[in-house]
Formats: structure tokens, sequence, C-alpha cells
């Protein structure tokens, strides 16, 4: 009786889930409901937990300042699951990697940031927010 649902659907079809704009407002929506830390504990999915929940925690990890070897290794464990024919591929996860780099910062954590303040309209004070909860550092 003490969980929150906060439903965000999104689509994938292959592409970047940030990039395509049926999902700019749901991608609000979930880093908004990350920021508020009532929210607590948290977890998050999608329908197999590899792609877009993949894309969510790889850019998470990049603002919390994961090393980006971490964030590859990361994102690719979900490889072993048994999800028939349909894997996550590391040309899934360059395709972030290279969206990011296109990105103003000094390190990939402020690229990363600046990715989701340009392509889904994030305040810059939410995701700080958000890397303050998580690390208990906003900077």
């Amino acid at each position: 009786e003490n969980v929150k649902y906060i439903s965000t659907p999104m689509v994938f079809g292959g592409t970047n889930i940030f990039a395509n704009n049926q999902n700019k407002e749901s991608i609000k929506a979930f880093f908004n409901a990350l920021a508020d830390e009532s929210n607590y504990p948290i977890a998050f999915h999608c329908m197999r937990g590899t792609d877009r929940t993949g894309a969510l925690s790889y850019v998470i990890g990049a603002m919390c300042g994961m090393s980006e070897d971490d964030l590859a290794l990361d994102y690719l464990f979900s490889v072993f699951a048994n999800l028939g024919s349909s894997k996550p591929k590391e040309s899934d996860l360059i395709k972030y990697k290279n969206a990011i780099d296109q990105c103003e910062g000094d390190s990939f954590k402020e690229q990363t940031m600046n990715y989701l303040i340009s392509k889904c309209d994030i305040e810059k004070n939410i995701l700080l927010k958000i890397v303050d909860i998580l690390t208990d550092e906003s900077n």
C-alpha cells in the first residue's frame, strides 16, 4: 500500500529514445520523479529491462560520474538475459555515447547533462538534484 506507481511510457523501436520526440514528456516526468526524494527507494523498468531501462540507467550513471568503461559494462550486462533473438548490442550503446559526445562539456558527466537539457528540455536543477540524491554531491 506504500508503493507509488508512476507510468512514463516510452517508445523504442530501435532508435535513440532521447531523440524520439514522442518520448520527451515521459522522459521529463521520469527525471522529475527521480528528483523527488519521497519516491525513494525507487525501481524502474520497461518491458524487458534492457533498451529503455538500459538507456536511462546509462545516462543516470554518466550523470553520477561513472567511468565510460563501467557504463558500457553495466549496459551490456543485460546481454546475459534470456531475451530470445533480441539482445542489447554494443552498437546500441554506441548511439548513445556518440550523441552525448556531440555536446559541450569538460567531462562525459557534463556532456550527458547538457545532452539531457538540450534533447529533453530537462532543467539543470532537476539533474543536479538527482545527482545529489544518488551521490551526496551535486558538482
